[in-house]
């Protein structure tokens, strides 16, 4: 089951509307706060990871876990103190929220309470780790080894999604989801940690879906080993997500309402969720087709053949296709629920290579096309290879000596000429050095006529 903070932080856009630490009187603990340069170097680079509104800042959290976005998460409560002597404790990632987008130059963390635990990565296991701080030698052992003063790895945007299996303390796992293969080698992960992303909760790609429905709160949650966390509102989800190494997941059955119309909808289990999820991604995504498929059969008295065809597509918005040849010339529409269909009777064009172009029926935009190496229909031929020849089959490299051969090895969709070869038209012998001079010369159908 992937972790549900992985889904839930590419659904919202969440803005935190947290107090000020500076407007509210710091909760005083009775433990003896330790000045700590540390723990000063420790907030000033979280805090590089919110807006100053509270919110995440996407730029630094690409992962969406405070473990691997920033290098480390305290385990709350614990207490600070800031440079004005006031201490406050934290019991939860909302009040490390707030004392964050408080901290200025003027009023900043320099303290803390020891001991305190951490949890952070350790590469030796593949797994989150407790780890004891005791002093202010052990914190800036920590600190150094996060190499906070390195620049930053720099990658692109691209959603590549992969995925690396991580273990808890508690000794479950979770699949933390990289947005690509670059940021998954900057946390030092390599092709060999990769595990399968796909999953009945697969990350729905780079469309937000705060457009398409929003949830109804309060939402509960629970972790692996059955602990339940209520949240009243975007913002506390946002907090257990984040801060949370835990694997999470919704407590069922739970109230959403979708954008487009203000029905409530009721969401029973993880099947019925993952639905909502694919459904908003479609309504994202525009028309497509790929994957466009021939399949040549017998050539008929007429000197035609059947073809078969088939593809894959994805938000037709229609039933039907149409089928093209060359020139725009529309020769039938067909229903995609019969997909593969079979044309009888297709005739072979004046060039070498046959042609027909599938599109979308009223949407011409959505389309594909393919050539294929025309067969030989004809009854009486004018014309023959010089054999031997070479053409490819996907990687491999055919050698045929005869036209039986060709015909039982030479498949129209996926195989291509090895370029020059010889052909035999009416009696004399030229050489082919091109597509385009062979498309030239092979006019063989009016040569025959």
């Amino acid at each position: 089951m992937k972790k549900l903070k992985f889904i839930y932080l590419s659904i919202l856009l969440v803005v935190f509307s947290l107090v000020s630490c500076e407007n509210n009187e710091p909760i005083v603990d009775d433990g003896n706060p330790n000045q700590s340069a540390s723990v000063k170097t420790a907030m000033q680079e979280l805090q590089r990871h919110f807006n100053d509104d509270g919110s995440l800042n996407g730029t630094n959290n690409p992962v969406g876990n405070i473990v691997f976005d920033y290098c480390f998460d305290f385990q709350l409560p614990i207490t600070l103190s800031y440079n004005t002597g006031a201490t406050v404790v934290i019991n939860d990632f909302g009040d490390m929220v707030s004392v964050l987008i408080s901290m200025t130059d003027v009023l900043y963390i320099d303290g803390i309470v020891f001991p305190f635990n951490v949890e952070t990565y350790d590469e030796n296991t593949g797994a989150i780790v407790v780890r004891a701080i005791n002093n202010e030698q052990e914190f800036a052992a920590l600190i150094d080894s996060c190499d906070f003063d390195i620049e930053d790895c720099i990658c692109t945007e691209e959603y590549a999604p992969v995925c690396v299996e991580i273990q808890e303390p508690s000794g479950e796992s979770f699949t933390v989801e990289f947005p690509n293969v670059c940021f998954a080698a900057c946390e030092g992960f390599t092709q060999n940690d990769f595990v399968d992303c796909n999953d009945d909760y697969e990350e729905p790609g780079d469309d937000d879906n705060d457009d398409c429905f929003h949830l109804n709160f309060p939402i509960t949650l629970v972790d692996g080993n059955g602990v339940t966390t209520v949240a009243e509102s975007e913002e506390e989800l946002e907090n257990i997500l984040y801060s949370s190494n835990e694997n999470l997941d919704f407590v069922y059955p739970f109230n959403v309402t979708l954008e487009s119309d203000g029905s409530v909808l009721t969401i029973e289990d993880a099947t019925a969720y993952a639905r909502l999820i694919a459904s908003c991604d479609s309504n994202h995504n525009e028309c497509n087709i790929e994957n466009l498929t021939v399949v040549v059969g017998d050539c008929n008295a007429d000197g035609t053949y059947s073809i078969t065809i088939d593809f894959d597509y994805a938000n037709a918005g229609n039933a039907s296709f149409d089928l093209y040849v060359r020139n725009q010339v529309l020769l039938e529409s067909y229903s995609l629920s019969d997909l593969p269909v079979t044309f009888s009777h297709f005739a072979t064009s004046t060039f070498s290579e046959d042609y027909i172009r599938v599109a979308i029926n009223d949407n011409n935009d959505c389309y594909e096309e393919l050539e294929w190496m025309s067969p030989n229909c004809n009854t009486t031929a004018c014309w023959e290879f010089v054999y031997p020849i070479t053409f490819t089959n996907g990687t491999d490299s055919v050698d045929v000596n005869d036209r039986a051969e060709f015909d039982a090895q030479f498949n129209p969709s996926t195989s291509r000429l090895v370029y020059p070869f010889s052909v035999v038209i009416e009696g004399e012998t030229s050489v082919i050095n091109t597509p385009n001079n062979f498309f030239e010369i092979g006019e063989f159908e009016n040569m025959c006529n």
